[in-house]
């Protein structure tokens, strides 16, 4: 889900409910045959409220200073204010803000007493439970008003978003309609039903939705973006640019914008741009991992590997169960020949992803790099177990763990599985390099080299290897092309 700051969703609305509570009626227009000077004169607008006042002043500190000054500002509240309702409801709504729980729910219990139906007070609680973690104590609240009206707008926005955090997005889908049924032009049930939509596959539902929100508020930064998100889906990119610049264009702050603004430059081979407008999702939020991993992609892509490294290496501080960083790591520590290093990143590869041969035969390969036989047939010894034992893979691994080759190489080569066989190739090549075999090695980096655009990491080893091969003596790399 999208995420917004907190008070602009709570405790601003409700400075602007109290705003509206002293707006004037519309004007009556003259009569059938009265000119304007002959219709009844238009009444004075009359000075605004003392509370309507102090909860002016409150959103413009809040505005201007931030939440803590604002709530600070309650503290010169004048005494005839202190029982005023929209102004109680609105400081608990500025504790909520602040993610002081106890405190707002403290201040709202103690309203509830006296007015146990107030809309806005129930529907500020449970969010308040909500950010307590107490489950039992919003949906008590939700079904309250659920149980008053079955649309209540806000009561199934919050049933939704409840349901969106167990990934249960039909059941969501049916509370953000019927929110809808209740206030058909609810912004954030609109959007809230177009994410179920995009989020369930089915595109024109959600391409609909976030259009409505478009005719009902144009300048809607949230449905902009996921139209950019649907138009790249369908291979837009061109498309998905040009509203994603429209998003940024209204609110820059949001680094979920500039992560796909740069997902989708990389796509038009716009890289320095793409590092851009990932340097600028890091910098509004720090704690995005998926940012680093970009970038660490991007700059891996370029060729720049310390950049890279480093990319890797502060999205794993961000997010360590994310394993998926290890494999780029121990290629980068391979490349660089240090060989315990890359051994390490590969074991926690593996251990995220054990089906993977690839990890396997390389925290081999990189034992058998480090002159440890022993520790290698040792861990081959364990990991060969759950392979299937007629497969390609369990006799590459077998291979590496007692060197009877058996007929391997025709094997590799009379692999059906394109993919398959470029990665066997390569360890075939691996195994032969580390024995010394140069020349066998250099034939089997070669096919892989041979092969036009793999989608396996294998490729850009073997091209090193071969590169390596060159410097050293080897086949030149004129010859190599």
């Amino acid at each position: 889900m999208i995420k917004r700051p907190i008070f602009w969703g709570c405790a601003a609305a409700f400075v602007v409910l109290l705003f509206a509570c002293a707006a004037l009626p519309p004007e009556t227009p003259p009569g059938k045959g009265e000119t304007v000077s002959q219709a009844e004169p238009i009444p004075e607008k009359k000075p605004a409220s003392a509370a309507v006042r102090f909860a002016e002043q409150v959103q413009v500190t809040l505005e201007q200073e931030g939440v803590k000054d604002a709530l600070a500002f309650f503290d010169h509240l004048p005494e005839e204010l202190t029982g005023d309702t929209g102004l109680i409801i609105l400081q608990a709504s500025l504790y909520f803000s602040d993610r002081q729980h106890d405190r707002a729910a403290e201040i709202l219990d103690a309203f509830l007493v006296d007015q146990p139906d107030n809309d806005d007070a129930l529907v500020l609680r449970a969010m308040v439970a909500g950010g307590m973690g107490d489950q039992t104590a919003r949906q008590k609240i939700i079904n309250k008003l659920l149980g008053t009206n079955r649309n209540h707008p806000r009561a199934n926005i919050m049933a939704a978003e409840d349901q969106v955090l167990h990934h249960r997005y039909r059941d969501a889908q049916g509370f953000y309609q019927r929110a809808l049924q209740g206030e058909p032009e609810n912004i954030d049930a609109l959007l809230g039903l177009g994410q179920m939509a995009y989020y369930l596959r089915n595109d024109q539902d959600s391409s609909r939705a976030f259009n409505e929100i478009l005719r009902i508020q144009p300048k809607n930064g949230d449905a902009l973006s996921y139209l950019a998100k649907l138009e790249a889906e369908k291979g837009q990119y061109r498309r998905a640019q040009e509203y994603i610049e429209q998003a940024i264009a209204l609110d820059s702050g949001q680094s979920d914008f500039w992560n796909n603004y740069g997902l989708y430059l990389h796509h038009l081979g716009n890289y320095d741009r793409a590092i851009f407008a990932w340097k600028k999702a890091a910098d509004l939020d720090p704690s995005s991992f998926l940012t680093y991993v970009y970038l660490g992609g991007m700059y891996d892509q370029l060729g720049d590997i310390d950049a890279a490294y480093e990319s890797y290496r502060t999205a794993l501080k961000l997010n360590a169960r994310y394993y998926f960083v290890w494999a780029p790591i121990g290629v980068i520590a391979w490349q660089k020949e240090h060989w315990k290093e890359s051994r390490e990143a590969f074991t926690q590869a593996y251990q995220g992803d054990s089906a993977n041969v690839s990890y396997l035969l390389l925290i081999a390969a990189c034992y058998l790099k480090e002159g440890m036989v022993r520790e290698s047939r040792s861990f081959l010894t364990k990991a060969m177990r759950p392979l299937d034992k007629q497969s390609l893979e369990y006799a590459m691994v077998r291979f590496y763990f007692d060197s009877v080759e058996n007929g391997l190489s025709q094997k590799v080569l009379g692999e059906t599985n394109r993919t398959l066989r470029g990665k066997m190739l390569y360890y075939l090549g691996l195994f032969h390099d580390i024995q010394g075999e140069r020349l066998l090695a250099e034939k089997y980096y070669r096919q892989v080299r041979n092969m036009e655009h793999p989608g396996f990491f294998e490729y850009r080893m073997s091209t090193w290897a071969l590169e390596s091969i060159a410097s050293t003596g080897g086949t030149s790399l004129e010859e190599l092309q």
